[in-house]
């Protein structure tokens, strides 16, 4: 089934799900990208502002990069190889079975 367009679904929000699907692979780069990084440079070592946003900016570059990285050769291989299709899943038939627990007689 395709989704129409709309002005609550246009094509130009399609960065944000993209973001939904990567945030908690860079919620888990971004921290160690961050730390690392700040070692890397010199922890004593100071910017003036327009240097600080140009290191922030290549810090956010790495981590998604990273981010995409991990996304796409772990996450979705993953999910490839164990996830299970919704319709296959054991015990999720839309009606219940005769036997089951809410349709057995009453025993006296």
């Amino acid at each position: 089934m395709q989704q129409r367009r709309t002005f609550l679904r246009p094509r130009s929000l399609q960065w944000a799900q993209w973001l939904g699907e990567v945030s908690f692979a860079f919620y888990l780069v971004q921290w160690p990208v961050l730390i690392y990084g700040h070692r890397l440079i010199g922890e004593q070592r100071q910017f003036a502002a327009p240097g600080a946003v140009g290191v922030m900016a290549l810090l956010l570059a790495i981590s998604m990069l990273l981010t995409w990285m991990l996304q796409v050769l772990v996450e979705r291989l993953v999910m490839k190889r164990w996830s299970v299709s919704r319709a296959r899943r054991p015990g999720t038939a839309a009606a219940p079975s005769e036997n089951s627990p809410g349709n057995r007689p009453a025993q006296p």
